[in-house]
């Protein structure tokens, strides 16, 4: 376990290594913290040969995955995530709005689980592409809202992903998808945890090459795609919504559809809870 924390501003540079050994045993555990600000410019390998990879945590207030990168959040861009740790905790970059690039998180989940963490918001801005071999987990917790705004895709391994909105179980937030494609090389998308409110309006949402979880359940726009779909609380479908998706659909709680149409387009829902019906649907 590697841990650097202050009570003012941690500057980190350099390399950090808590890699498993040859013979045996996983990677550990890299936390880098300031207080009030963090400057990360380090790189981070928790990988382990014959063992379980290790994880880096950071954590600010909103976190921005896209294409500048200033983590610490004091406006002088080029400082990027370089560690899977480097904001798994909301306390890492405390009152900041932390910006990281899509790019660097990908090749940091190529090897290793990426843990990130913010008190309010965490928005996917740009695309994350994995490539790498080696199957690995990508946690994205908000204290509010995970604001899926581009696509996310894995090839060559699988990426699981977790969506903890509304993490402080306060009543506010959830897992927001826009128009976006998800291809998880296989994995697996959870947004069980947290308040586990997920909700898609007007538009498409894709989901491939995936197991997928989700508690509460909302939509109004197409949701398709080969992914198997389970909603384990509540889902409601709103006018105008589609689902084509060919893996299937299971509801265990209450489906209520809204006034309007609600078309599967020849896909399997099995039905396991509560349908209730409004209007014509």
């Amino acid at each position: 376990v590697i841990v650097a924390w202050s009570d003012g501003t941690t500057t980190a540079r350099g390399d950090f290594s808590a890699r498993g050994g040859a013979a045996g045993g996983g990677g550990g555990l890299v936390e880098i913290s300031g207080k009030e600000m963090l400057v990360f410019e380090a790189a981070v390998d928790t990988t382990a040969s014959n063992g379980q990879r290790g994880m880096l945590l950071l954590d600010p207030t909103n976190i921005t995955i896209g294409t500048t990168a200033n983590i610490n959040g004091d406006g002088t861009l080029g400082d990027d995530i370089t560690g899977a740790g480097d904001l798994g905790n909301s306390a890492n970059y405390g009152a900041v709005n932390s910006q990281i690039t899509a790019t660097q998180l990908s090749n940091l989940l190529n090897t290793t689980d990426v843990t990130l963490a913010a008190t309010n918001d965490i928005t996917v801005a740009a695309a994350i592409g994995k490539t790498g071999a080696t199957d690995t987990t990508l946690t994205l917790s908000a204290g509010n809202n995970i604001n899926i705004n581009a696509g996310i895709s894995s090839t060559g391994s699988k990426l699981n992903l977790n969506l903890v909105s509304d993490a402080d179980l306060s009543g506010a937030g959830g897992s927001v998808f826009g128009n976006v494609t998800l291809n998880l090389g296989g994995g697996a998308l959870n947004a069980t945890e947290g308040g586990g409110r997920a909700s898609k309006g007007a538009g498409t949402l894709t989901l491939d090459n995936a197991a997928v979880t989700l508690k509460d359940f909302t939509f109004a726009g197409t949701l398709n795609g080969s992914a198997s779909l389970i909603v384990t609380g509540a889902l409601s479908v709103n006018a105008g919504g589609t689902y084509s998706g060919t893996g299937g659909l299971t509801t265990q709680g209450t489906s209520t559809l809204a006034s309007g149409t609600f078309t599967l387009n020849g896909s399997t829902w099995n039905n396991a809870g509560t349908l209730v019906l409004n209007g014509n649907s």
